[in-house]
């Protein structure tokens, strides 16, 4: 019994050692050196002006690559927050048109109720929500599609329908008109 936890402590304190010695060499800065073997070098030979070269392109296209990955960050989160409105809003006029549906199904009900008394049809089908055109969600928008194209320009979403100034003004007249629907019905 003593045997078996003296050497879990051993190995814990081992393996904690080894962390926190990781945790440490991530934290130090990288080697920002051309040659990393540690000899010398004859600063103006054709070997290392050719490797100062590709290393100064190297940090160049790393340092384009951030700004670049930086747009594309920016660009999906503007993405990202008009499709949340654009949810929201679709989300609020089916809850209306939902409503509305349940409210001619409950006329409809009683219609049918006393058919049953009278012992007839009732005068009208059951109504259906798909009559009521719900409508559906854009797709979300996905990040790889604001990844650069081929041409070095960013991709934006596929479907541009639903984003633009002029569908607010229509959105907004919409619900205008379902609203003034659902008062003439009352």
């Amino acid at each position: 019994m003593q045997e078996t936890t003296v050497i879990q402590n051993v190995y814990i304190g081992q393996t904690h050692s080894q962390i926190q010695e990781h945790e440490e060499q991530k934290k130090r800065p990288k080697k920002k050196g051309t040659f990393g073997d540690g000899m010398a070098k004859l600063v103006t030979s054709n070997e290392f002006m050719g490797g100062v070269k590709e290393y100064n392109k190297e940090a160049e296209r790393q340092q384009n690559a951030k700004t670049v990955r930086e747009e594309v960050t920016q660009l999906y989160k503007e993405a990202m927050t008009k499709w949340t409105e654009q949810e929201k809003q679709c989300l609020k006029w089916n809850k209306k048109k939902q409503a509305k549906h349940k409210e001619q199904v409950a006329a409809w009900e009683k219609e049918q109720d006393m058919a049953k008394a009278e012992k007839r049809r009732p005068r009208w089908a059951k109504p259906k929500i798909a009559e009521f055109g719900l409508e559906s969600i854009a797709d979300r928008p996905k990040k790889k599609d604001f990844e650069l194209d081929g041409y070095g320009r960013h991709g934006g979403p596929t479907n541009t329908a639903s984003s633009g100034s002029d569908d607010n003004e229509t959105e907004v007249g919409s619900e205008q008109e379902l609203d003034q629907e659902a008062d003439s019905d009352l």
